[in-house]
C-alpha cells in the first residue's frame, strides 16, 4: 500500500516576510497583480513547502517549488528536481498540498460546499452524477456536487491537462464505507480520453466544515500494478 502525505495550513500560518521564498518563486509573486492571486499563491508554496520540508526531512530554505510545463508544481531540492510528486489546492484561506513517491502521479483539491444550479450540472457532470445528485436528499446536494467537482478536479491536476477535456469524460463515484483516518472515505474515477481506453483512479474524501478535500492517485505509465491502494498519512 502505498501511503500518501497530506498537509494543510491557513492563512494564520503564513509568516510575514517572504524570505523563506526561492528565487523562482519570488520572481513569480513579483509578476501577480492582483492581492488575491498574490496571497494564493503564497499560502499554495508555504504549505507546499512545509510538506516537503517535513516529508524529505530537510529546511524550506533547500526547496523550492516550481511551475512545470503545464503549470503544475514539480519540488526542486538545491535547484535539482527532487523524486516526488506533489499537488497544491487552495480555497477560501485554507491550503492543501499532496506529496507521492516518484512512482506515483497524484492530485488533490479543496473545494467549497455552495448551492450550484442546474446548467452547471448539465454542462460538467456525467447522465449518472446529475441522477445520484437528484436522488440524494435536498439537504446533502450542495455537498455532493462539491465532492463531485472537487475530485474532478483532482483527477484533471494529476493528468496535467486541466480544463482542457470535457469534465464529462471523468466518472466521480463515492464510497461510504470507512476511510483510513481522520473521516477519509473511498471514491473512484473513472476516466475515458479520445486517445486511450477507459482507466480508474483510487481516491479518498472528506468534509472538513464547509470545505470538501479530495485526493487521487495512480501509478506512473511503465510500473508493475493497475491499481493502487491508497493510504493517507497526515503529520503527527
Amino acid at each position: 500500500m502505498t501511503r500518501i502525505f497530506w498537509l494543510e495550513q491557513t492563512e494564520a500560518d503564513l509568516p510575514a516576510s517572504d524570505e523563506w521564498l526561492g528565487p523562482d518563486e519570488a520572481a513569480r509573486l513579483a509578476g501577480m497583480r492582483f492581492l488575491k492571486r498574490r496571497n494564493d499563491f503564497r499560502l499554495g508554496r508555504w504549505t507546499g513547502k512545509r510538506a516537503l520540508s517535513l516529508y524529505l526531512k530537510l529546511p524550506p530554505s533547500r526547496i523550492e517549488i516550481r511551475a512545470g510545463s503545464w503549470g503544475e508544481p514539480e519540488a526542486f531540492v538545491d535547484r535539482e528536481q527532487a523524486a516526488v510528486n506533489i499537488s497544491i489546492s487552495h480555497r477560501d484561506g485554507v491550503a492543501a498540498c499532496v506529496i507521492a513517491p516518484g512512482h506515483v502521479d497524484v492530485g488533490c483539491d479543496l473545494e467549497l460546499i455552495e448551492t450550484r444550479d442546474a446548467s452547471f450540472l448539465a454542462d460538467y457532470f456525467t447522465s449518472e452524477e446529475e441522477d445520484r445528485i437528484v436522488a440524494a436528499a435536498e439537504q446533502d446536494r450542495p455537498a455532493l456536487a462539491a465532492l463531485m467537482w472537487s475530485a474532478k478536479e483532482a483527477a484533471l491536476k494529476l493528468l496535467r491537462i486541466g480544463l482542457r477535456i470535457d469534465t464529462r469524460a471523468i466518472t466521480v463515484e463515492p464510497r461510504e464505507s470507512p476511510g483510513e483516518t481522520n473521516g477519509w472515505l473511498p471514491l473512484l474515477c473513472t476516466i475515458v480520453l479520445p486517445e486511450a481506453g477507459p482507466f480508474t483512479l483510487n481516491g479518498r474524501w472528506r468534509q472538513r466544515g464547509r470545505l470538501i478535500q479530495t485526493v487521487v492517485a495512480s501509478r506512473l505509465a511503465g510500473t508493475t500494478g493497475d491499481r493502487l491502494a491508497l493510504a493517507l498519512k497526515l503529520p503527527t
